[in-house]
């Protein structure tokens, strides 16, 4: 679907041809072009000329000796040097720089006709005028010398063994006479030149030579390989034409064939048997041309034919190529007779397509590019047509109306010469108008405009000619116009065309005036011209009328009719392929894409991976090379978020869960797939597959923005049949507005008539705001506008609709929404909603005595499709109505048998008992609870069912607190809480069931020592047995470290100050033990208790900072040593680095992280331990630690030793800073026993510490600092290995890798020292 298009034209002027015109099929004029920078080279007449690529230099002349006969010329990029092969067999090397000197390499004495290089320049490959293949390597010797006249196939003949021949094969009626194969009838070819013709395969291991076998007069060619060995020769074929041109690709050879009344281009495989063919447009006997050459572009895309017409002797250069299996003619160049083509070829050195053209008076270079060309219409009007060229044909496609395959297309307007240019017509929004953005006109070969108008009227596509017009000029050029000069055609308004004219090194933009070409008097003025200053690339409409925007040298001129031109403060990149305007916010956008896939906003690279890009009406569509497409709204904080934005990102491969406003932007494409057209006002996206078939898909952002603008206008029943096509989550309709949608409800309904839509909408309404699940990425916007927070959506919804379709005529034939609103509405008991609903409609039923179809049946039997029928049966039998119980079991396959005689059984209890009965059945416990609660003869059938299901909360509700049956309910609870070691919880359920002793039983598990000592008086214990459960409380509270409250008891209860001080001293609480040894005289404590507790606790304290501090700066200190082996292990080279990383991998992956034992060697086991690996989840804490505890070793040389260095670091840190208020504690109780120099001895070393860590934060959380992580993560990038290991590495990882701990704030140092 893509043309060619000239993105720039240049030419210089030669004179060293002007005199040969007559004499240019003479062999002494040879071409050789320089591969490194396209300096050209022309050998005429033993004058040697040099015409630079840079324009800036002048032409250089070189005379050689006259007695010299040159057959052929190349040029030699490896000593930069020409090599020039002589008839006499001398070959001779010419050098131009520094100085112009040539001198003879060797002499093969003997006549040569022909000499070609190989792609690399390694190997010479001659031939001579006998048709001796001669192969040489660089250095002049010969390495093989094949006769091309023999008739010995090659090293690879064929051996056939009868498969598939024609004798077997099974004709039909055509009979065993059409079995017998008929040998082909192989003619002369009188009319061949009998050249030679060499072509080398693009990797230089193969090379093809065409040639006139001496004896049979046929042409034919060989392939040889690049020692100069014979393997293949090609099939017999007839009438084969001296052009011979192998693919750069390496797959096909491309000759010419003349055959019957068609020429041919004809491609043979590399074993010389034929593989397909197409026709050129002309026919052989009548127009007489001939295909003088042919030669691919160096991408293989484009194969140029030069066709010589005899007639005239013209000649004509034709760009063809392929595409879904159909060879298009892309671009005809028709050269004059007094300017012909001397010689053509394509630039290897150029990032764009560039076609190097050689005439007798010019040197013309023309760059192409893919270009889609399409109407520009943004209104429903608009049928995104899209226009093919092929030859003289165009094929307009309408992709609205429908995506055709290519080479098919909605109608193929044919014209009587071939089309070069496709251009369509602007959004003309005045409807009074002939024309509109479907309309278009073709630029032929020779400068014509054919106009064709759009039948508004027509079903699919359809086009009437207006007319053909050659441009008059209606202003005076100084200098000559040339040929194939005029490109960038852009229909601006309804009177003005603009396209630019090239000329040497200027353009010129063109302004073309239509005047009444819809009408039979019509004509084509060129009215303005306005000079540039240099070569025009690219002209490209703007979002505003009669604007555009001219892309001259990378830099952009804006032109207006008002002020005509003006410069741009913007410049492009070279090698610019595409370039739109878009308006974002009111402002001029410029999009750029060029060389490598690069793309530009406004001149700025943001992205490196985009290999196409499309406007549509509301979103910018880019395709990228991780086959993905990208959707990007046109408003600010769109392009604003794609300016910071990683393309690369695939957000289904995303292993760390980050969102981003791609996730619903963003969709996987087809390898290869480029962007065609998006249909404006629609979500349809039309793209081509590598080889050229469409594909039309529906992205998700563009469905959700069409779907938002059918809503905003209450078109539902377009909105609703796009969601149920694309699989849109319903609720949006609500969720887009609800407001909106609450005020046009009834709208809703009576654009939904279809029963089962409204039934489909109310089954899929939920309370998820899918604008804030689902699609939030799409309407992130407009949750900062509003709230759409709603509670009880769905009983809100089904209630207004519900109430809109009862008050319905129709309300009948609504039942099915009708239940479903009912079945949705939890506030009601859906279900039996819905039931009680049938059976109003049934007793309604049942009072008409009129023979009507029953509709209660027909709900029931919905009901029953959508809800199981056991289900419905059980709801009514929840319901305690046995009529309809026994309705919706009459509906059912249930056997009568079986349920009526169990429906009677519960029909015969009392009322509370068969509800409990019932509830029972259907296991509805809380129901139950409460209708046996109401039988107080019933209760130990209570009881059992409190206990059997855990129903002791509701169970104290429904009894009196001083009832009996309150109490036992409270003590069968206590029982079961003592047994789930809720002590607390049983304690008050046994004091509550008057059971005292099982509560203070149950206090003193618990510890709960005051509610213990409560009870213990309220139960009028005796000393004794005080005593002794006090003792108990204090050993559970000592255990659970609770030692200021165990002195609490010992000093107020039990009266024992010996014990309560040691209880305070364990826990270190030392000031309180001194104050209860002062208050109760008992200072004989401080000597022996409180005073060694003291200095033993400090010289633990002490040591314990030392070692501290000593392993703090032996783990820095490994820390900096680690990073510094990092940082050198990361500046290898990347085959050192590949080496290292596999080693790493199986030193520590596969031991540390992976599930199998299987032996670690290569990549492919190692990324199936990955991939084992990624199914692991460590929530258990305790597996968390030990895959920690493995995973980060101190061990020297360990994977990830940084890490656990830091580790080691961090939990240093943090247990200095938890014991900064023991510090405290410690120096106050050492000043206090007047010890200052031992005080200020531990206070030092813990500010010597505490300055240690607060100057080395810094230097060990560094986030510049390498990383064994990020080391790990480049091995799999480099291993092609996935992030599998590395994200369970990495979920692994504590904060502690991230940030330091926090500092404690709180003073902990005395100032006296």
């Amino acid at each position: 679907m893509k043309n060619l298009i000239v993105r720039q034209r240049a030419s210089r002027v030669l004179n060293v041809l002007e005199n040969q015109t007559t004499n240019l099929s003479d062999l002494n004029t040879l071409y050789a072009i320089d591969s490194s920078n396209d300096d050209f080279y022309i050998l005429s007449n033993n004058k040697l000329c040099k015409v630079p690529s840079n324009r800036v230099e002048n032409t250089s002349f070189f005379d050689i000796d006259e007695s010299l006969e040159f057959i052929s010329l190349e040029y030699c990029s490896m000593t930069q040097e020409l090599y020039g092969a002589c008839k006499s067999g001398s070959i001779l090397r010419l050098s131009v720089e520094p100085e112009f000197k040539y001198e003879l390499m060797t002499d093969l004495n003997t006549d040569l006709q022909c000499m070609k290089l190989s792609p690399d320049h390694e190997m010479i490959v001659l031939i001579t005028v006998h048709g001796i293949v001669i192969t040489m390597v660089s250095t002049f010797q010969i390495i093989s010398e094949v006769d091309l006249h023999t008739q010995h196939f090659g090293q690879k003949q064929f051996v056939t063994v009868g498969w598939g021949k024609k004798e077997t094969q099974f004709h039909g009626s055509e009979g065993k006479k059409a079995a017998i194969a008929k040998p082909t009838e192989i003619n002369e070819n009188n009319i061949d030149d009998g050249s030679y013709r060499i072509t080398w395969r693009e990797d230089g291991s193969l090379f093809a030579v065409g040639f006139l076998h001496c004896r049979n007069k046929v042409r034919q060619f060989k392939i040889f390989n690049r020692e100069g060995i014979l393997l293949y020769t090609n099939e017999a074929a007839n009438s084969l034409e001296e052009s011979l041109s192998w693919k750069p690709s390496g797959s096909l050879i491309a000759t010419t064939q003349i055959s019957q009344n068609k020429h041919l281009v004809a491609f043979f495989e590399k074993n010389g048997l034929k593989h397909k063919e197409f026709s050129l447009p002309f026919k052989p006997k009548e127009t007489r041309v001939r295909v003088k050459d042919l030669f691919w572009s160096p991408d293989s895309e484009i194969l140029t034919i030069w066709c010589q017409i005899q007639a005239d002797c013209s000649s004509v250069l034709q760009l063809w190529t392929e595409n879904n299996y159909h060879w298009y003619l892309k671009q005809s160049i028709k050269f004059p007779t007094d300017n012909s083509l001397v010689h053509a070829t394509w630039s290897t050195t150029s990032c764009s397509k560039k076609l190097i053209i050689l005439t007798c008076k010019e040197l013309i270079t023309c760059d192409y590019n893919w270009s889609v060309d399409h109407s520009r219409g943004i209104t429903v009007r608009d049928k995104s047509v899209v226009g093919v060229i092929d030859g003289n044909k165009s094929l307009m496609t309408g992709l609205r109306a429908g995506v055709v395959p290519p080479p098919m297309a909605h109608q193929i307007l044919e014209t009587s010469e071939s089309i070069n240019v496709i251009a369509f017509a602007p959004d003309i929004k005045d409807k009074a108008t002939w024309m509109d953005s479907n309309t278009f006109f073709c630029v032929t070969a020779s400068k014509k405009l054919i106009f064709y108008r759009h039948l508004v009227d027509s079903c699919l596509l359809e086009y009437e000619h207006i007319g053909t017009y050659d441009i008059k000029w209606d202003i005076t050029l100084e200098c000559e116009s040339s040929f194939y000069d005029m490109h960038h055609f852009l229909w601006l308004n309804e009177n003005n065309v603009l396209c630019s004219l090239s000329m040497n090194e200027q353009s010129f933009l063109c302004v073309l005036t239509l005047n009444a070409i819809d009408q039979t008097q019509g004509q084509v003025l060129l009215s303005q011209m306005h000079i540039m200053d240099g070569l025009i690339q690219h002209i490209v409409p703007s979002p505003d009328s009669d604007e555009a925007y001219i892309i001259v040298d990378n830099s952009i001129v804006k032109y207006t009719r008002e002020t005509e031109l003006v410069p741009i403060s913007i410049e492009l990149q070279k090698y610019t392929y595409k370039v739109e305007v878009v308006k974002v916010s009111g402002k001029h956008v410029i999009l750029s894409l060029y060389h490598r896939n690069c793309f530009a906003v406004n001149g700025k690279q943001i992205a490196n991976n985009i290999t196409s890009f499309f406007v549509h009406s509301e979103f910018l569509l880019l395709t990228t090379a991780q086959n993905t497409l990208v959707c990007v709204h046109l408003n600010e904080s769109d392009f604003e978020e794609l300016m910071k934005q990683d393309l690369t990102v695939k957000p289904w491969e995303n292993e760390l869960n980050d969102k981003s406003f791609l996730d619903t932007n963003i969709r996987r494409l087809e390898r290869g797939s480029q962007l065609i057209a998006a249909i404006p006002k629609d979500s349809k996206t039309v793209l081509q597959m590598p080889r050229g078939n469409l594909e039309c898909i529906q992205p998700r952002t563009l469905s959700l923005h069409i779907i938002g603008y059918h809503l905003d206008n209450c078109d539902y029943l377009y909105a609703f049949d796009l969601m149920r096509r694309q699989r849109i989550n319903l609720n949006l309709i609500y969720d887009h507005n609800p407001e909106k949608f609450i005020e046009n409800a009834s709208k809703f309904v009576n654009q939904i008539s279809k029963v089962s839509w409204l039934s489909l909408f109310l089954s899929e309404l939920t309370d998820e705001d899918v604008t804030t699940t689902i699609y939030a990425n799409y309407y992130r916007r407009h949750r900062l506008e509003s709230n759409n927070l709603q509670l009880n959506k769905i009983e809100s919804i089904c209630g207004l609709l519900r109430n809109i379709m009862e008050e319905r005529n129709s309300a009948n034939h609504l039942i099915q929404p009708i239940l479903i609103s009912l079945v949705k509405d939890k506030r009601k008991q859906g279900m039996e909603a819905a039931l009680t609903k049938i059976k109003e409609i049934q007793k309604l039923e049942d009072k008409c005595t009129e023979n009507k179809e029953r509709i209660s049946d027909e709900a029931l039997k919905y009901l029953l499709y959508i809800v199981d029928v056991n289900v419905l049966f059980d709801i009514a039998l929840g319901m305690y109505d046995f009529d309809l119980t026994m309705f919706i079991a009459s509906k059912s396959q249930k056997d009568p048998k079986e349920y009526i005689p169990f429906l009677n059984d519960f029909r015969n209890l009392d009322e509370n008992y068969m509800k409990y009965s019932i509830d029972l059945y259907l296991k509805r416990y809380e129901s139950a609870l409460e209708h046996i609660a109401k039988e107080p003869n019933r209760f130990n059938e209570a009881v059992s069912l409190i206990s059997n299901h855990n129903l002791y909360t509701k169970a104290l509700k429904l009894f009196e607190k001083e009832s009996k049956e309150y109490k036992e309910v409270a003590r069968i609870y206590g029982e079961f809480l003592l047994k789930k070691q809720c002590y607390y919880e049983a304690g008050i359920m046994f004091r509550r069931s008057g059971d005292l002793k099982e509560a203070l039983n149950a206090y003193r598990l618990a510890t709960s020592w005051r509610d213990v000592i409560i009870l213990s008086t309220q139960m009028k214990l005796s000393e004794a047995e005080k005593n002794v459960i006090y003792h108990d409380l204090v050993k559970r509270l000592e255990t659970d470290k609770k030692y200021d409250e165990a002195a609490y008891i010992l000093m107020n209860y039990l009266r024992d100050t010996t014990e309560a001080i040691i209880s305070l001293c364990n826990g270190k609480q030392w000031k309180d033990a001194l104050r209860i040894a002062h208050d109760t005289n008992n200072l004989e404590f401080i000597e022996s208790h409180i005073k060694p507790g003291v200095y033993e606790y400090a010289d633990h304290a002490l040591s314990q900072i030392r070692k501290n501090k000593q392993d703090f700066e032996q783990h820095k200190s490994r820390l900096a040593t680690v990073r510094h082996n990092i940082s050198q292990r990361n500046t290898k080279s990347y085959s050192e680095i590949l080496c290292d990383n596999e080693s790493i991998y199986d030193k520590g992956i596969s031991d540390i992280l992976s599930d199998t034992s299987s032996v670690v060697g290569s990549t492919s086991s190692q990324m199936s331990k990955s991939s084992t690996m990624s199914g692991k989840s460590y929530r258990s804490s305790k597996n968390r630690r030990k895959q920690e505890r493995k995973l980060l070793s101190l061990k020297e040389g360990s994977v990830f030793e940084d890490l656990a260095l830091i580790q080691a670091l961090y939990q240093i840190i943090s247990n200095t800073y938890k014991e900064q208020n023991d510090m405290h504690i410690l120096i106050q109780m050492l000043v206090h026993f007047d010890d200052d120099e031992y005080a200020k001895s531990i206070q030092n070393c813990m500010e010597e510490l505490l300055l240690t860590i607060e100057k080395s934060k810094s230097e060990i959380w560094d986030k510049s600092a390498p990383s064994s992580l990020t080391e790990m993560e480049n091995v799999e990038v480099t291993t092609s290995m996935g992030s599998q290991g590395f994200s369970v590495c990495y979920k692994l990882v504590e904060p502690y890798i991230v940030r330091p701990p926090v500092v404690n704030s709180s003073p902990w140092k005395m100032n006296i020292f």
